[in-house]
């Protein structure tokens, strides 16, 4: 880790007031308001130290189609590095057959590659192997 990285990792728990006022995170606002004008520079630096969770704008075929959300991880890696107090993660291992299953299963609720990647590579593969 660099002396800079270091030292904006140690600035993430400084009142929101003196964070913002960093060299560092008034070179990030500016990035920031380079694609969004209108950006405010008061960011909350607990928000770095979390992952959130955000919902896009529905603008794409395939984002409306999976109706998902994203993930935004701050200064941390991963959930798995340090959760957040009450969240609990837990890896499950799907074996082939039910993998299998599961996906027939998806299948007839309707959400399948075809349907989950709108795109006319993914529809060309989900018709090529129902046939």
């Amino acid at each position: 880790m660099s002396f800079r990285q270091s030292s904006f990792k140690l600035a993430c728990f400084r009142p929101r007031k003196d964070f913002n006022a960093t060299k560092e995170v008034k070179r990030l606002s500016q990035f920031i308001r380079e694609e969004k004008p209108y950006f405010e520079s008061n960011i909350d630096p607990r928000d770095l130290r979390r992952a959130l969770v955000v919902k896009p704008k529905f603008n794409s075929q395939r984002i409306t189609v999976q109706a998902g959300a994203f993930l935004i991880f701050g200064l941390r890696g991963s959930l798995e590095d340090e959760p957040d107090p009450g969240v609990k993660v837990e890896r499950i291992t799907i074996g082939q057959p039910e993998k299998r299953k599961m996906l027939a299963d998806l299948a007839i609720l309707g959400f399948s590659d075809g349907t989950l990647f709108p795109e006319i590579e993914s529809a060309a593969r989900h018709i090529r192997e129902r046939v």
